[in-house]
Parts: C-alpha cells; sequence; structure tokens
C-alpha cells in the first residue's frame, strides 16, 4: 500500500512538472509583437548632432535606415549639465536625449529586404554617456582638443512610407561619443565653437541570448531537476 502511495505522488508530482513547462512553452511561444526583444544596432550605425542639419545611420540585422533634418535644423534635447566653455577639472557629460517622440528628420532605407526610397522618421532616444573630467593641457596645445566617452543607448524609432507605419522598435546599442573642443588662444578657456559636432559612433555587440530563450532554458532545467528528484523518491 505504501508503494501504491508513493507512485500516486510520483505521478502527480510529475504531471505538476509537465503542466508547468507547458505554461511557460506557452509564454514563449506569443507573438513577437507581444514580446518583441530590442534590436541591436550594430558597428555601422551612427549618430550626429550638427549644425549643417542632424543625421543618422542605424544599421541592424534586418535594417538599415538613414535620416537627416534640413540644414540648420536641429532634433529637439535636453543635455545633461557639461562644462561650455571649459577649464582642466570641469566634468564634461556628453549625454543627450530627445523629450519624448521627435522628428528626425526623412531620408531612405531597406527593412526586411524592402527598398524605401522616401521615408519620415519619429523616434525617442537616449545616449547615456560616461561624465568625462575635462584634462590639464600641455603648453605646445595649439588650438584645440578632444574628448571621447563610451555612452549606452536606447530609444524606438518608427518609419513611415506615404504616410504608413513600416518599422517600429525598440533599439540598443553602445558605442563612443566624440566632441571637439576649441581655444582662439590656445589656452582655457575651450568651448564647442560653432561647429557643434557630437558624433555618437556605435560599436558591434556580442550577440546575447533574448530574455525568452533563457526563461525556456532556466525554467526547463527547474523541471528536469523536478523530475530527477521525484524518480529519487520513487525508488526509496
Amino acid at each position: 500500500m505504501a508503494r501504491s502511495g508513493s507512485e500516486g505522488q510520483v505521478g502527480w508530482a510529475m504531471r505538476k512538472s509537465v503542466a508547468f513547462l507547458s505554461v511557460i512553452l506557452t509564454t514563449c511561444s506569443l507573438p513577437t509583437a507581444v514580446r518583441a526583444d530590442p534590436l541591436r544596432l550594430n558597428g555601422l550605425s551612427h549618430f550626429q548632432l550638427d549644425f549643417e542639419g542632424d543625421f543618422f545611420h542605424f544599421i541592424g540585422g534586418a535594417f538599415d535606415l538613414t535620416g537627416r533634418t534640413q540644414p540648420g535644423e536641429f532634433i529637439p534635447a535636453v543635455h545633461a549639465p557639461t562644462c561650455d566653455p571649459c577649464f582642466p577639472g570641469d566634468v564634461v557629460n556628453l549625454s543627450f536625449r530627445t523629450p519624448g517622440e521627435v522628428d528626425l528628420g526623412t531620408g531612405q532605407g531597406t527593412v526586411n529586404g524592402l527598398e524605401f526610397s522616401s521615408l519620415s522618421f519619429r523616434a525617442s532616444l537616449q545616449f547615456d554617456a560616461t561624465p568625462i573630467v575635462f584634462p590639464s593641457l600641455p603648453s605646445d596645445l595649439v588650438g584645440s582638443v578632444s574628448i571621447d566617452a563610451p555612452f549606452r543607448f536606447s530609444g524606438f524609432l518608427r518609419a513611415f512610407a506615404g504616410g504608413n507605419e513600416v518599422f517600429a522598435h525598440s533599439l540598443r546599442g553602445v558605442g563612443t561619443a566624440f566632441e571637439r573642443f576649441i581655444s582662439d588662444t590656445d589656452a582655457p578657456p575651450f568651448d564647442t565653437g560653432v561647429e557643434g559636432e557630437l558624433p555618437y559612433a556605435f560599436d558591434d555587440l556580442s550577440p546575447v541570448p533574448e530574455p525568452s530563450t533563457m526563461l525556456l532554458v532556466g525554467f526547463g532545467a527547474l523541471a528536469l531537476h523536478r523530475m530527477r528528484q521525484s524518480e529519487r523518491f520513487r525508488l526509496r
């Protein structure tokens, strides 16, 4: 009788484990639109704030999108506190974000093999750059110094063709931001000058498991562990 009761408990435990795993498999099989993971930008991507018109080139696995504002037109931005002009010891912060979703201008691109010659873009963007201390400068410096800082990027980009949305995805990336400071006297103070260029160059990101894949593997291992425990219980 004790053996029969033990077998019943084992069967119940195994059925519970299988049901639990089935729920996880169903969750991880939801449509992509429901659980879409952010798309990673590769090392050919860049974004630049420029006096001649801000522009970007975002490239990933199945998209290649380029946009630009009109000359002299700037993307609305909220900048982190930084020095300008700058003296040695001041903090340079090259972080940048848009105040919500804004227009990114017009351009062209490819999405999943489809080419679009005329696109308009809207996006919310955020570049979180590591603050850098403005360096002490050598006496023989001639007129300028360049500062670079690593950044982490997150954003949401939408592209429209003829009024129809053809691309809408969260984006992620990392890279390095660059700023050039100049001085008329080869000595402090240094400022960004009239050019106002601030490029963000992206690095390649190593592929990482999607969150849903990691969940599936983890819960699968948990289910196997519980089944092994049940098997040990049955053999006692």
